[in-house]
């Protein structure tokens, strides 16, 4: 076997036993960007993924998704739905590990929401978010033209995502975690949403940093945003390990940005001339990308809702209305 230990899990021992069982050879780590509803691309990756291992057979690996598999994109439910399928047929030496991203919290959150006002508020800004595409995917359309939604049309979203949110969806959904730490013999990794706060150790890190939901500083920054902009600064834990950070939530450029201390994989799929990009680590070294172009933009200009003239309700159309109903609320 390899003189390097495999893959721990936080808090988890791997026996002497354990390790003789294990193949020669590379440990896999496969690290997906935001899907944002993109299944085809989706599918595509996976794909690209299980022909890799091909030439690996028996040896163990793990698929990190980074989270924000909701919004934005035109097929949320299909992305559930394949993540599921890929779960289950995975082989005994392979392991799907599905990170919590900002959009899918903010959803869960809005259908557990129980006060109207509230509901209403939660509904407006996830409508900015692309959530309007998640409900189509699921059967559930509203004219995006239509501003401002009204306190009705919100419960009746929160409403339907709750009955028709089934399927195994909402377990899967509520089943993500924060984070994830992979430690090997010359490599401390960690994988989150957002990104962290390096002045802090890894024991301390703000759930709201990993998630990508942090709000502004007092100098109108986002700590998470700071993050994955810079580069050269690395994550320690108590011990004074350091971490290399891989993350997604910040778009950086068209290809992953890998830095010291930090990997970027979120390429913009929603995005007009975006892609949703895999970051493949050997040891927890960067060796290869993988990457599908925005296949949705390409091939479905006829759609209700596009991605390159998201949120809907900044189109021009939008604007105009959006102004009429505040002179109208604004009049005497």
């Amino acid at each position: 076997m390899s003189t390097e230990s495999p893959i721990l899990l936080e808090g988890q021992e791997v026996s002497s036993h354990q390790c003789n069982k294990e193949k020669q050879g590379p440990q896999f780590i496969f690290a997906i960007g935001d899907i944002h509803g993109h299944t085809e691309e989706l599918g595509i990756l996976l794909r690209k993924i299980t022909r890799y291992m091909q030439d690996y057979p028996g040896q163990s690996f793990q698929v990190v998704t980074l989270g924000d598999y909701l919004n934005r994109g035109p097929d949320a439910k299909g992305v559930l739905d394949r993540l599921i399928a890929f779960r289950n047929a995975l082989p005994e030496y392979g392991k799907l590990i599905t990170i919590k991203g900002n959009n899918d919290v903010a959803v869960l959150d809005f259908m557990a929401e129980e006060d109207s006002a509230a509901c209403h508020e939660k509904y407006q800004q996830l409508v900015r978010k692309g959530l309007l595409q998640t409900l189509a995917s699921y059967g559930w359309f509203q004219n995006p033209n239509v501003f401002p939604p009204s306190d009705a049309e919100a419960l009746s979203a929160r409403n339907y995502l709750r009955t028709f949110f089934g399927g195994g969806h909402r377990d899967f959904l509520e089943g993500l975690i924060t984070s994830h730490t992979v430690r090997l013999a010359h490599e401390n990794l960690l994988f989150c949403h957002g990104g962290v706060d390096v002045s802090k150790p890894l024991e301390e890190q703000d759930d709201a940093v990993l998630l990508g939901m942090d709000k502004k500083g007092p100098n109108g920054l986002k700590i998470s945003k700071e993050f994955a902009r810079t580069s050269g600064a690395f994550l320690k834990d108590s011990g004074s390990r350091q971490y290399t950070v891989v993350h997604g939530h910040t778009i950086i450029g068209r290809y992953p940005d890998i830095t010291d201390g930090r990997c970027s994989v979120d390429t913009g799929c929603y995005k007009k001339g975006g892609a949703l990009s895999c970051l493949i680590m050997a040891d927890g070294v960067p060796i290869d990308v993988l990457a599908c172009s925005n296949l949705y933009v390409a091939f479905s200009r006829e759609a209700m809702v596009t991605p390159d003239t998201w949120p809907p309700r900044k189109t021009w159309k939008g604007h105009f209305l959006t102004w009429v109903h505040e002179r109208l609320k604004n009049s005497p």
